[in-house]
């Protein structure tokens, strides 16, 4: 399937600062002439590369699963109880039984390891406060306490620590919670997101970490920057499918640079693989940017 570009015409072209710290950070390393301003008129178009309609299974929280010889797109199936792994086409391939008590299954998280994987799922069961891990594919299940309580959603495990959108559990800060499981745990509100966050993934862009936000309920994606003490709000794009949709989860693949997204609108689920580049540089053009590779 060709990659469907979104434009201004068509009223879905996405425009976000932060991304433009990715060109500034290799062009400057070419020339080592530092400048950290960013301009309002940089941009990026986002582009719809697939989108899959999934059968009667739901895809929520997400990860990719890389390894030297598979790349997977992870997804909580929640009405079965089960983690599903899926091929970069959007093909179902194999699955991992969750836990008999974690019956309400929202994210799930890898250790970005697979000689040892480890997999992480949250619950978002009133009367859970449980964080769920397999170190055996799914045969056992261990559990600690989760720092977001029964209301964590989306997951990601990035630079030796988890992190986890949450509802307003654990200390009552609804945004973003970075912890190590069973040990100490720190909590960032973003209230530029709302109430209802639901996937999010974190990722290396420019220099700078990115962590991702999406929205169930406003139909956009938030793009926060973290500088090692505290995260900084810098842009909202629209989910690039129009329509009474609710998103359901978000993950990075490092492999090709691609972010997934999983949504439901009416009865239909969805598995979207996005990718993204500049339109306009006010500095430097994309050629430029790119003659320096």
């Amino acid at each position: 399937m060709s990659a469907d570009k979104y434009t201004s015409t068509g009223g879905v072209l996405m425009k976000y600062s932060f991304a433009i710290y990715f060109c500034c950070a290799v062009a400057f390393a070419q020339t080592a002439q530092m400048n950290t301003g960013i301009d309002s008129t940089d941009s990026f178009a986002l582009y719809v590369v697939n989108n899959w309609l999934l059968s009667s299974e739901t895809a929520s929280g997400l990860d990719v699963y890389i390894s030297p010889t598979d790349t997977l797109i992870i997804g909580v199936d929640a009405s079965q109880d089960i983690l599903r792994f899926y091929s970069t086409g959007g093909v179902a391939q194999s699955s991992i039984q969750l836990d008999t008590s974690n019956t309400n299954c929202y994210g799930v998280a890898w250790n970005n390891s697979p000689s040892s994987a480890v997999y992480h799922t949250n619950d978002c069961d009133y009367a859970e406060n449980d964080l769920y891990y397999t170190e055996d594919d799914g045969l056992t299940w261990e559990k600690v306490t989760n720092p977001t309580g029964h209301n964590g959603r989306g997951m990601d495990f990035y630079d030796s620590y988890y992190w986890e959108a949450n509802q307003g559990g654990g200390s009552g800060v609804t945004g973003v919670c970075r912890f190590v499981p069973g040990g100490t745990s720190l909590f960032f509100p973003t209230p530029e997101v709302g109430a209802y966050p639901s996937g999010l993934t974190v990722f290396p862009f420019g220099g700078n970490t990115c962590v991702a936000i999406a929205s169930a309920i406003q139909r956009k994606f938030f793009f926060f920057q973290w500088d090692v003490t505290s995260l900084t709000f810098k842009e909202s794009i629209d989910c690039p499918v129009s329509g009474n949709l609710s998103s359901y989860g978000l993950a990075y693949n490092e492999g090709n640079g691609h972010i997934y997204w999983s949504y439901r609108i009416s009865s239909e689920y969805h598995l979207v693989e996005l990718s993204f580049e500049p339109t306009a540089l006010e500095r430097l053009t994309w050629a430029s940017v790119k003659s320096g590779f």
